[in-house]
């Protein structure tokens, strides 16, 4: 009785139980079957129920004459009890038969003078510890935590969420928010050998080892002030917001220097949770003092990548495109408040729909015409003007030289806008035709081989959602100066426009059988004596002939 699993107490819905007494019984909504009795008999054989799978019953238990009634071989009907494992050598004799032991090897440290991709970088902190250098990463819950160490040559970026309870304590106790966390009190071994020598020389100021360049921006240039709390203000001064680490490496030299640029802004309460950025890039000494670009895809897009933009200026005939994902072909992105940022921007990633939105605040005195302009503003951010364009890159690596050469080449493909529509007055505590959203349709396309298709755009548009009506809500006597919010939407699709070509088979060829004039002269009369044989020769060669016509 398999689903009596408490002893002495009646088990509910268990009918076999032997606690459970036909009043209890009585009460069951149903039985669990999970009481088995064993029966020696065998009436049906296994073959024939699983071949006959129809929807009749089949009966499995009869007492008539085909039943086997006595199994000589019971044992086929039972496991096998194994001995008890209580001995190594017993543990041996089973462990190789029913164990599967892989044979991976243990993982080794690289045993190279120098750093190979992939590998980690290790760093010596004060008192000669050793460790390695990492990076704040998201967690699954988007907090900030420092497990994931720093690859050599794989370039990172995220962002992550500081946990802060009480600003007002943890602003000056959170070494997260202090500036010298990310550069002081440790130093990077240029190379492996560089380390181990390090190591035992137990020195923590070894020259071979190298200090972080720091470089502070944001309200103060002094990588070395501390974060402090105004209590008249309520805020943190100079806050840590975002930490970007530049490596410059030398083949197998090594790491030759390291640069960390570092935000610093006054954080208050209402602005948290704090968003933190962080980043990790890798440039080569040979090719650090030249200009480098960042490619989507060589030829086609990459799934994930940015797409690539440029804005053309009509009026001095200029085209600028930006490095910086927060400028050109964005979409809007909340802050912590859930306020449109006027800093940060959400990238448009190749093949990856995706929707934004953030809220932007009037009052009931707010100009209509000001809160139109405020969410065009924010939908926008600079992308149209009156006298300025946006192109899109065909494909992930177009040349921007060729847009500024000409401006219809067909590696860039301009942007098709929608113009927003003007004002269709005002209502009582409200405003009409006010626009609120916009959204990116991005056509593309494989082109070349079928093998090997490279994802190219042939166009994009940008249209404004359907106008909306504005209201003003007051509840109470003295509303008519709190503020209101809005939410401005935002989204991009992709849509895939390729056309795979078909396959095409030539036609069957014609085929064309000529005899000779004279073929048929030796069946002729005149050509022999015996006209009956003649007559047969010439039937049946005249079917064969047909017969290979028609074939």
């Amino acid at each position: 009785c398999t689903c009596d699993l408490t002893g002495g107490v009646c088990e509910v819905n268990c009918c076999c139980d032997v606690d459970c007494t036909s009043a209890d019984i009585a009460t069951f909504s149903r039985c669990i079957d999970t009481s088995y009795v064993l029966n020696n008999q065998k009436c049906v054989v296994d073959q024939v129920v699983f071949v006959n799978s129809i929807s009749s019953t089949v009966q499995t238990h009869q007492n008539g004459l085909f039943c086997i009634e006595t199994d000589n071989f019971a044992e086929r009907n039972n496991y096998i009890n194994p001995l008890c494992a209580t001995s190594n050598t017993c543990f041996n004799f089973y462990t190789p038969t029913f164990t599967y032991e892989t044979s991976a090897t243990a993982t080794t440290l690289s045993t190279t003078a120098y750093y190979t991709s992939g590998d980690t970088i290790d760093t010596i902190y004060t008192g000669n510890v050793t460790g390695l250098f990492k990076i704040p990463v998201p967690s699954v819950s988007n907090l900030c935590q420092e497990s994931s160490p720093v690859e050599y040559l794989i370039n990172q970026r995220g962002s992550c969420v500081q946990s802060i309870i009480d600003l007002s304590i943890e602003c000056t106790t959170n070494p997260s928010l202090s500036a010298s966390s990310y550069f002081a009190g440790f130093k990077i071994a240029p190379t492996r050998s560089a380390f181990l020598l390090a190591i035992n020389s137990s020195i923590f100021d070894d020259p071979s080892l190298l200090d972080i360049n720091e470089t502070c921006i944001g309200v103060t240039s002094n990588c070395s002030s501390l974060p402090s709390y105004d209590t008249g203000l309520l805020q943190c001064l100079n806050a840590v917001t975002s930490a970007q680490y530049s490596f410059t490496v030398n083949g197998t030299g090594g790491i030759t220097a390291v640069d960390v640029t570092i935000t610093l802004a006054n954080l208050a309460s209402t602005s948290l949770p704090l968003a933190q950025d962080f980043g990790v890039s890798f440039a080569s000494l040979t090719t650090s003092s030249t200009v480098t670009t960042a490619r989507s895809g060589n030829p086609g897009y990459i799934v994930g990548k940015p797409v690539i933009s440029a804005l053309y200026e009509a009026v001095n005939q200029t085209v600028s495109m930006s490095s910086d994902p927060n400028v050109g072909f964005t979409l809007v992105q909340p802050d912590s408040t859930g306020l449109c940022s006027n800093v940060a921007r959400t990238p448009i990633l190749f093949g990856q729909d995706l929707s934004t939105g953030c809220r932007i605040t009037y009052t009931s005195s707010t100009p209509c015409d000001d809160i139109q302009q405020l969410a065009l503003r924010v939908l926008n951010r600079a992308t149209f003007t009156t006298n300025s364009n946006l192109y899109v890159a065909a494909f992930g690596n177009s040349d921007i030289q060729s847009l500024i050469q000409d401006i219809t080449t067909q590696d860039w493909v301009l942007v098709q806008e929608t113009a927003p529509g003007a004002l269709t007055g005002t209502v009582a505590n409200g405003c009409n035709g006010i626009l609120l959203g916009a959204h990116y349709q991005i056509l593309y396309a494989n082109a070349g081989s079928i093998s090997n298709p490279q994802a190219k755009i042939i166009g994009v548009r940008y249209s404004y959602d359907t106008s909306q009506t504005l209201t003003f809500v007051c509840l109470s006597p003295n509303c008519d100066t709190r503020t209101q919010s809005i939410e401005i939407k935002n989204s991009v699709t992709f849509l895939d426009v390729s056309e795979t070509p078909t396959t095409i088979f030539k036609q069957r060829p014609t085929i064309q059988a000529k005899l000779p004039n004279d073929f048929f002269f030796p069946f002729k009369n005149s050509a022999t004596s015996n006209l009956s044989l003649n007559k047969l020769f010439l039937t049946l060669l005249i079917r064969v002939v047909c017969k290979i016509l028609v074939a």
